[in-house]
């Protein structure tokens, strides 16, 4: 395994424990919901681009299109969610 797909590993293993940690506590954690979608929509518009010039396969892009709804949903998520914690 190269050195790039090591650090791809370990970022995306670091986001999904994240992820976790929004869940536990959405109000808290909203904040963390902003670079959240971040993430979840760049990972979708790097796939768009390397998927346009020929460097991915066609099969990944159901993946991206999960991810594309985790983003919209996140981004629900983070207008619903209030700013202080629920009582």
């Amino acid at each position: 395994m190269t050195f790039a797909k090591r650090v791809f590993a370990g970022v995306t293993l670091a986001w999904q424990l994240a992820f976790l940690v929004i869940a536990s506590d959405p109000a808290r954690f909203r904040p963390l919901m902003l670079p959240s979608i971040a993430e979840k929509l760049g990972w979708v518009a790097a796939l768009v681009v390397l998927y346009a010039q020929g460097r991915v396969a066609s099969s990944l892009l159901p993946l991206g299109t999960v991810d594309l709804l985790f983003g919209v949903l996140f981004m629900v998520a983070f207008f619903r969610t209030s700013t202080s914690p629920l009582s």
